[in-house]
């Protein structure tokens, strides 16, 4: 894989989670939330598929581990500390005015931590990583019946979207580790995996990208705008809210190209080290983010949109400058909770 492929895309990646931390203030600007909610999930899916390697995963258990180690064990350290977080300030608020801890509460978010259903109280946080890893899971099917018959792939790849964006707009049920959202997840996916021989290749000029990039805007802003006048509301994977299919479609894969446009053209070292971190930062920010967020606006009067978007981008960016300061802390957690299940496997294995 080309240096340079790598490149753009931790940058899209990191202008990704940017967009993300935006989407978790709850006081942002209304017209900004529609257009970043327009694209910038499918953005994360898109680039999954563009970065899997299919041949890397013939056997489904070297699949399994792989998405185990890069997945599943940062889940379940980002959980465990959510919760944790989230019962000391529960304690915290007992201590300093006698607000009483919801224990009922308390227990349903550790179960959560397990089950994983999104906008329940069993859902904790960080439910897209459950969701990618569901959507992994599908991926390798449609690669492998892809090697039978390239159509079989593309149809079983139309099946999920279809079948998932009728099950989220007439059932819309949610089920754990987000596996409804990971029926439309897995189009953008694969979408990703197809597009991989062509992004590889060199882009051509700034003129060319930028030229692309301000079609690919309008496009976006275009279908996004229809779509939320169509819903009345943002179109959103977490909340199974699609509006029209064909538009969902064309805002997402519009945004997708503009940030790849993008992408290539802004070539930020900080972006980047976002973008190659991007779920170590997804898995925390909600945590700083929302005390910030509840100091901001004891602090602040905040009066209309521009003053908004303003305190939420201070805000997005000490929440990432807070958590890369800490980052080397949870890289060390994380290689020691790698080699403690080595140790684990290995005594399995002796006995």
């Amino acid at each position: 894989m080309k240096r340079e492929r790598i490149q753009w895309i931790d940058i899209a990646k990191g202008i990704g989670i940017i967009l993300v931390v935006y989407g978790h203030i709850s006081f942002r600007p209304v017209f900004w939330n529609v257009w970043l909610c327009s694209f910038h999930m499918p953005l994360f899916f898109f680039m999954a598929g563009v970065t899997y390697n299919a041949d890397k995963y013939q056997k489904f258990s070297v699949f399994i581990k792989s998405k185990v180690k890069t997945l599943l064990i940062p889940y379940f350290i980002f959980a465990c500390f959510t919760w944790v977080w989230n019962l000391l300030l529960g304690l915290l608020s007992l201590f300093k005015d006698g607000t009483v801890v919801n224990w009922k509460y308390q227990i349903k978010q550790l179960v959560g931590i397990f089950v994983q259903i999104r906008a329940t109280d069993y859902g904790i946080g960080v439910w897209f990583i459950p969701c990618i890893f569901m959507a992994f899971i599908f991926l390798w099917c449609i690669q492998k019946l892809s090697k039978i018959s390239k159509w079989g792939g593309i149809i079983l790849t139309i099946v999920f979207l279809i079948f998932g964006y009728l099950y989220c707009t007439y059932i819309n049920l949610k089920l754990p580790w987000g596996v409804d959202a990971a029926f439309i997840a897995v189009f953008f996916m694969e979408i990703g995996v197809i597009g991989q021989k062509y992004l590889c290749k060199k882009f051509g000029g700034y003129k060319k990208l930028i030229i692309i990039g301000i079609c690919a805007f309008i496009v976006n802003l275009t279908f996004c705008i229809a779509n939320y006048k169509i819903m009345d509301h943002t179109v959103g994977m977490w909340s199974n809210n699609y509006g029209n299919l064909l538009y969902f479609l064309a805002e997402s894969f519009a945004g997708i190209v503009f940030i790849i446009s993008l992408s290539n053209i802004v070539q930020i070292k900080l972006v980047s080290e976002l973008g190659r971190n991007s779920i170590y930062y997804y898995g925390f920010h909600i945590l700083i983010l929302n005390v910030l967020s509840k100091f901001a606006l004891k602090t602040i009067k905040i009066e209309n949109d521009v003053v908004a978007f303003l305190v939420c981008t201070l805000l997005v960016v000490i929440t990432l400058g807070l958590l890369r300061i800490v980052f080397p802390l949870y890289n060390k957690l994380y290689k020691f909770t790698l080699k403690v299940i080595e140790r684990k496997k290995l005594n399995n294995e002796v006995i």
